[in-house]
């Protein structure tokens, strides 16, 4: 090891080891907590001493040879041995020692008795005599290890080298042996005894160890990083440039890896076994640093030794204010546990800790990491602990929780309600995980075990699951006249009732008529309750019950909203209100700032769920590039088992945008994922069956189209949502029948959905205004688009202003603003929805770059719809496409 800030100490031995030839014996006894470099320094220094004739005799002690009598003094006496003056009688010597009455463990510089005495005189004399012939450095690491036979003849030796040619040197711990003080003490005392001190490395010494390898300015500028991290121990901080040493660039933070935690573990076992156990001890209680009393108690130690071994921590570096000075410390120490002892320490803390009143987090930790436990006061504090954890956005530490709640005994109450926080919890990273309890869940809330809030959480996942069955089952369970509900059970079912209605109208219908009858006339701003309101909001605009006050309604509600919880169906219910409301900018308003708090939590769920609500919302604004983005995200945030129903809404926004930019074979990919069957039972059909004719009328199948499009007018109609800012049904099944050429139907069908458009302008208006003017004729025609256009304009929806633009360019006479373009021939009306707005704005002069950017689609998609126009109009060049569009060719 270089040695770095330990010049000075260096040349005090070396002082000391040149009087000592000179025949003033000296004794240096060298302290510094483990891992200062009190062992380099001993070995530096052997290796001038040598290099000056002296002869170098070493012994090492150790823990575990404590109770061997002689055991420093053998490993010293070996190596005199080997000396020409040695004598043959060393070994006898020893051996005759061995059968002296030395003291036991207790050691007294005082109590040696005249057999002993003389063991230790004959053995010294060898030494001396040796002494004679060659200088003698005498050193001993780890000194405060050494059995008690052998401090006995250190100590009478080091009386004795006053006059000899010999340096005794002895390292020690820091701070006062805990051991045999006495010796200490006596050593220290004597005349000829010096003691130097090694203390930590500074930061200009950290920045010396780190220039030869990183430069001196990254040197100087690691340097307290350095030193937060090693506390100052050389050992730490050549380990920690150890971890470091393939670093091609001086590292901000660096590496803490096997190195350095090789390192501190060898430190607290050169510290001794109280220092192994209190580091134990600290890595299995964590943060915040617990009371001496309660690490105590737990390694059954007395809370002063207990101290004091902490603050032989902190000045050897190993802590910092007793703490662990970087995670990797902490974990390095835990890994060297056994697993059994560590289980066990685990077990005691949870037990201690709990007695001492400490936070249920804390408690739970421990118990997670017994990972089983059947003492009876475990299980609330595990659900208290999960509670908190779900609050901090912990979702993960709340899983530990509840798992472990979950598989400890409990009455059927309490199970049940585990069962349902484990739920709800599951939920809210992988739904399809959370499914595999609902079986159980259901039989307790038949059994009444379950209070209003989980049996309500519980009807929304078997509506998410598509369980339909088993949610109007115990939706009329829990609706029977004479039934007791749960306990405040009141709102909660009023809210998911609702809710369900919304979600499920057939099957709720038939299950609850009764709570179901007057759900479409509530008025959401009567209620106090906010899952009530919101619920009733949307209630509301499906049914077209009632208006008043819904937006303003379904805005407090959003106002209301904040991530710091579950994502609750309330929120979402307001926004769908705001979408179907035709109020899509205010939606997305209110939606944004969700979305990006969800995108930051570790909640899937949550995330997936708002990106699809964004996907509607930007469909709706005319984005069909930021709608797929938004519904990419839903779809890759959580898997398609787990979106149950829902799974239908991102998808039909996938295969709208596909289809809307000109990509078809993107949307029929998307159209080939399965859709549970269960989805078109659910609002969520409606979606995916208008994208699914569109797509077919985009790419010329206007019969397959209609038929989409009439089953979902059917549906909306039977569930009484037949409203067009739900789906706007009817002007899509007049598009498919203008392309099969009953003109009179569809307009019987677009005067039928203006009849329910509210009065002034909004999108559903002038999407109906479009396709009206598509099935007309001459002037009325151009009156009808141009006012869709005015009317789209206002919207912000910029697709369908385009859409009614190209509708009215090839209306009207480019070449005469305002006069009448002729009825195109018949093969122009064969192109699709989308190549005919291609062509048109090809026809009017734009680049193809300039198409691409205006309908937000890609230069490639631009040419491969033109070429299709040009084989279908029979034209092989640009100009050409204004006479054809026109009529003329």
């Amino acid at each position: 090891m270089n040695l770095i800030e330990r010049e000075r100490e260096l040349t005090r031995l070396t002082n000391l080891f040149s009087e000592s030839q000179a025949g003033r014996g000296r004794v240096a006894v060298v302290s510094g907590t483990v891992g200062a470099g009190k062992t380099a320094l001993l070995h530096t220094f052997a290796e001038t001493a040598t290099a000056s004739d002296a002869f170098f005799l070493s012994a090492a002690a150790t823990p575990g040879r404590r109770k061997i009598p002689l055991g420093v003094v053998r490993q010293i006496f070996r190596g005199i041995a080997s000396l020409p003056c040695g004598g043959s009688d060393v070994t006898r010597l020893l051996d005759e020692a061995m059968g002296a009455a030395f003291a036991g463990d207790d050691f007294s510089p005082i109590d040696i008795t005249e057999t002993t005495g003389a063991v230790l005189q004959k053995l010294n004399d060898v030494l001396l005599t040796a002494s004679r012939h060659a200088p003698l450095v005498i050193g001993i690491d780890d000194a405060h290890h050494a059995d008690t036979a052998s401090l006995q003849f250190l100590l009478y030796a080091a009386h004795r080298v006053r006059s000899a040619r010999v340096l005794m040197v002895l390292n020690e711990p820091a701070g006062p042996w805990q051991e045999h003080p006495a010796f200490n003490a006596e050593l220290l005392s004597l005349p000829h005894s010096r003691h130097i001190r090694l203390r930590p490395l500074s930061r200009r010494g950290q920045a010396r160890l780190l220039a030869p390898r990183f430069g001196d300015p990254a040197g100087h500028r690691l340097a307290m990083t350095w030193q937060a991290i090693t506390g100052g121990n050389p050992l730490l901080a050549h380990a920690l440039l150890e971890d470091n040493r393939h670093l091609v660039r001086p590292p901000d933070q660096p590496l803490v890896d096997a190195a350095y935690t090789q390192a501190l573990l060898t430190c607290l076992r050169r510290g001794g076994p109280a220092m192994v156990a209190v580091a134990r001890a600290l890595a299995v209680l964590e943060e915040p640093a617990p009371s001496r009393a309660l690490l105590g108690r737990l390694l059954d130690m007395d809370a002063e030794h207990v101290r004091d071994t902490i603050e032989l921590m902190n000045r050897a570096g190993l802590l910092g204010g007793g703490r662990w000075r970087h995670p990797a410390a902490r974990a390095g120490v835990l890994d060297s546990i056994a697993p059994g002892e560590r289980s066990a320490l685990h077990g005691r803390a949870a037990r201690l800790l709990h007695e001492h009143g400490a936070a249920p987090a804390v408690v739970a930790g421990q118990l997670v990491a017994v990972g089983d436990t059947e003492a009876a006061w475990a299980v609330p504090v595990l659900e208290e602990a999960a509670e908190q954890a779900l609050a901090a956005r912990e979702t993960h530490t709340a899983l530990s929780c509840l798992r472990l709640a979950h598989r400890t005994d409990s009455d059927e109450r309490q199970r049940a309600r585990i069962t349902s926080a484990l739920a709800g919890t599951e939920w809210r990273i992988d739904p399809s995980a959370a499914g595999r309890l609902l079986p159980a869940l259901v039989s307790a809330a038949c059994d009444g075990l379950l209070t209003g809030r989980h049996t309500a959480r519980l009807l929304g996942h078997l509506m998410w699951c598509g369980r339909v069955k088993e949610a109007a089952g115990l939706l009329v369970r829990l609706t029977a006249p004479g039934t007791p509900r749960p306990i405040g059970a009141s709102a909660h079912l009023e809210a998911v009732t609702l809710l369900m209605s919304c979600v499920y109208p057939d099957v709720v219908r038939r299950a609850a008529p009764r709570s179901t009858a007057t759900a479409g006339r509530r008025d959401a701003a009567a209620s106090a309750d906010r899952r009530v309101r919101a619920a009733s909001a949307l209630s509301a605009v499906l049914t077209g019950a009632s208006d008043r006050d819904v937006i303003a309604t379904a805005e407090q509600v959003l106002q209301g909203t904040r991530l710091g919880e579950q994502l609750s169906e309330s929120p979402l219910a307001a926004l769908a209100a705001l979408v179907y409301a035709d109020r899509p900018d205010q939606a997305a308003t209110w939606c944004d700032p969700l979305l990006t708090e969800a995108a930051t939590r570790r909640e899937p769920v949550a995330h997936a769920v708002l990106a699809a609500a964004r996907a509607v919302i930007s469909i709706r604004q005319g984005d069909p590039a930021g709608a797929e983005r938004h519904a990419r995200t839903a779809l890759t945030r959580i898997s398609p088992a787990s979106w149950g129903v829902a799974i239908g809404l991102p998808l039909s926004v996938m295969v709208l945008a596909a289809t809307a930019l000109g990509r078809f074979e993107d949307a029929a990919t998307y159209l080939d994922v399965p859709v549970p069957e269960a989805t078109f039972q659910s609002p969520c059909g409606l979606h995916y069956l208008q994208a699914r004719g569109r797509y077919h009328l985009a790419t010329g199948h206007p019969a397959a189209a209609l038929a989409d499009f009439e089953h979902c007018g059917g549906l909306m109609t039977a569930w009484g949502f037949d409203r067009p800012g739900l789906i706007t049904w009817r002007s899509d099944a007049a598009q498919a029948l203008i392309a099969l050429g009953d003109a009179g139907r569809a307009v019987e069908l677009i005067e039928a959905q203006l009849a329910l458009v509210p009065p002034g302008p909004s999108r559903t208006r002038g999407i109906s205004l479009r396709v009206r003017g598509m099935a007309a004729e001459g002037d009325e025609r151009n009156a009808w688009l141009q006012e869709a256009v005015d009317v789209l304009e206002q919207s912000g929806d910029r697709y369908e202003s385009a859409l009614a633009a190209g509708e009215l360019g090839r209306t009207r006479n480019p070449g005469a603003p305002g006069d009448r373009a002729p009825d195109p021939e018949p093969d122009a009306r064969d192109l699709t929805e989308a190549e005919s707005r291609i062509a048109t704005l090809a026809a009017e002069g734009w680049t193809n770059r300039q198409i691409a950017d205006k309908l937000l689609i890609t230069v490639s998609t631009v040419e491969q719809h033109l070429t299709r126009v040009y084989r279908k109009l029979q034209v092989n060049r640009r100009t050409d496409l204004r006479a054809r569009l026109r009529g003329d060719g």
